[in-house]
């Protein structure tokens, strides 16, 4: 569990960190939650930019953005599940 967040199953791995579907304790949706691990500063910095920028935008070809949220030193992003 982060925060209001429930992790489901993992829906896939790369370079920089894990997916998960998740579910949203508050709203009862579906959600992609998408983690860094062990994020460097760095990492830290980049993933708040694409959140930054999901943020702007609004089109049906891009997912949307629902938090970004911090667990002790673990960041991650709550993503549309497509």
């Amino acid at each position: 569990v982060l925060g209001r967040f429930t992790l489901l199953e993992v829906l896939g791995r790369g370079g920089a960190g894990v997916v998960y579907r998740g579910r949203d304790g508050l709203t009862g949706d579906e959600v992609a939650i998408k983690t860094l691990g062990k994020p460097s500063d760095r990492d830290r910095a980049r993933l708040r930019r694409e959140a930054e920028l999901l943020a702007t935008v609004v089109h049906p070809g891009v997912v949307r953005l629902h938090a970004i949220e911090q667990e002790d030193d673990e960041l991650f992003l709550v993503l549309e599940l497509v």
